[in-house]
């Protein structure tokens, strides 16, 4: 489950987009080789279920009924309730979906999200922080809740850009923003949560307006229970004997090595396993997939293969039903359940 492989022989793209991580995604990228995890031990913590996709879908559609913003739920909506998720749709294109236990959401307006700004006039980073707290905090307080310990941090900023020109013109063609997005992550004492969970990223309009969000957020309970962390250099050789590619080939590119506490998200969670320490490598391997072409034109006849994988980080491993690599080394001895004793579900 947590390994996936994209291939690709082209890609059309209509605008190109610019994605800036913020300090604390920027730093780890400079630690994870030196310093692991960069903590001697890591809580281990259990995932707390949520209400439900119907139930929460329901308490957003009340709590945006009566707003006047581009995310609001005001007017008739038809409402679908499948078996993994709850879908409510307006005339207008809105759109709120609430999946599985009701912890991952998804809303849209699109009719708000159209209008393009000139690229010089883009929102900056801080500008967006400002924005995505102050909405989080006055909008999202009843569904992303922060517990002792617990912090909400910015992650990393996208900004799609497109634009052009008549083809007889002459003239540099005029950049547009076409969209701003900006996405949280929640660290706890410290340590940012890697991974889908833990996650909110929020649409920006170019005039400042939130028009639509996801959000992944489930609330973690203690198990009073620590876990040992590898140091780095022996995370780097589980990861090296672990990952199923070879890192210091010439063909593969480490584009990521993040470490910290993973939380894989709704889709991808067992829901009887425990967020814990862990490394996400994402890597790019290049093939000759084609020697002729290849020969004709050093450029050409190649297979581009996307790889990303996560390497449990502690000496003792949490079981994990849906992780190959927690399970690979469960069966060497080193797995340990940890015990369910510890604080009761927060409110």
């Amino acid at each position: 489950m947590f390994r996936t492989t994209i291939l690709s022989a082209a890609l059309l793209v209509a605008g190109a987009a610019g994605a800036t991580d913020f300090p604390i995604r920027a730093s780890l990228a400079l630690t994870a080789h030196t310093q692991g995890v960069g903590r001697a031990d890591l809580p281990l913590l259990r995932v707390n279920a949520g209400v439900g996709a119907d139930r929460r879908a329901d308490a957003i559609m009340r709590r945006f009924q009566h707003s006047g913003e581009a995310v609001t739920t005001f007017g008739d909506a038809k409402v679908q309730t499948e078996k993994l998720k709850t879908i409510a749709t307006w005339a207008d294109g809105r759109r709120l979906v609430s999946f599985g236990d009701g912890s991952k959401v998804s809303f849209r307006n699109p009719q708000e999200m159209e209008a393009s700004a000139p690229a010089a006039l883009r929102l900056s980073n801080e500008r967006l922080e400002a924005i995505g707290r102050k909405f989080i905090q006055e909008q999202l307080s009843d569904f992303i809740k922060l517990g002792p310990g617990e912090k909400l941090e910015p992650f990393s900023t996208r900004v799609e850009v497109g634009g052009g020109n008549d083809v007889s013109s002459t003239e540099r063609p005029l950049e547009q923003v076409l969209a701003n997005a900006i996405v949280f992550t929640r660290t706890v004492d410290g340590v940012p949560v890697i991974g889908g969970g833990s996650k909110v990223a929020l649409m920006v309009t170019n005039d400042g307006q939130v028009a639509g969000f996801d959000f992944d957020w489930a609330d973690y309970q203690p198990t009073g229970k620590r876990v040992k962390m590898l140091g780095a250099a022996q995370i780097k050789e589980r990861v090296q004997s672990m990952v199923s590619v070879k890192l210091d080939s010439p063909q593969v590119s480490v584009k990521r090595y993040e470490c910290g506490l993973f939380d894989p998200g709704l889709r991808r969670r067992d829901q009887g396993a425990a967020v814990q320490g862990a490394c996400v490598i994402q890597a790019v391997e290049k093939r000759i997939a084609d020697p002729v072409a290849h020969l004709r034109n050093p450029a050409d006849g190649h297979v581009t293969s996307a790889v990303v994988e996560v390497i449990p980080a502690g000496e003792t491993v949490e079981a994990d039903s849906h992780w190959p690599q927690a399970m690979a080394l469960g069966m060497g001895g080193g797995v340990q359940r940890a015990s369910p004793a510890g604080p009761g579900p927060r409110p």
